[in-house]
């Protein structure tokens, strides 16, 4: 059960290790190739970059012995390398994985989590609703408490609802 869950969380862990073993933490029961790590690097758009970099895959990150320091986007790309390096994970949670994102970077990063989920499960959680619309059931909750449950369609017929204002208050930022 274990194995079958990864999760990304809004604080996620900038590892100050070298881009190889930060990907390779995404699953620790097995040694993965070289290859597979390229692989899982250009599924997730870094692949070009860390060619550049004069260690390539044994680059330091961050400030620990003088590495390269990455964008936050970057480090929410590595973040998602680390999810595809466990291939049995049949469930991602994701904790608010756009919080460092302006509202169009906060789409192209849904898009992106959209077109590598596969047959996975993808569990969002967010204050942000520009992802929403695309959600197969939408689960909204207030003070611990869950107080809608639908589809975006479903909740936006209920004008009064928190789903509904949360986002007409949003929209304009992804419309």
């Amino acid at each position: 059960l274990r194995n079958s869950c990864r999760c990304i969380f809004q604080d996620f862990i900038e590892y100050q290790f070298t881009i190889r073993e930060n990907v390779a933490l995404g699953d620790v029961r097995r040694h993965l190739t070289d290859e597979e790590i390229w692989e899982i690097l250009h599924v997730v758009g870094m692949k070009e970059f860390v060619e550049s970099l004069p260690n390539g895959l044994d680059t330091t990150l961050g400030q620990i012995k003088k590495g390269v320091e990455l964008s936050k986007g970057q480090w929410q790309r590595l973040a998602v390398a680390r999810l595809l390096a466990n291939k049995d994970a049949r469930i991602w949670i994701l904790d608010e994985p756009t919080a460092y994102l302006d509202p169009l970077g906060e789409i192209e990063m849904y898009d992106f989590i959209y077109s590598l989920k596969g047959d996975r499960t993808v569990i969002f959680i967010s204050h942000r609703l520009g992802f929403a619309k695309r959600a197969d059931r939408i689960i909204v909750f207030k003070d611990g408490r869950v107080i809608e449950d639908g589809t975006h369609k479903s909740l936006m017929a209920k004008p009064d609802g928190e789903y509904a204002k949360m986002y007409e208050k949003q929209k304009q930022w992804y419309e």
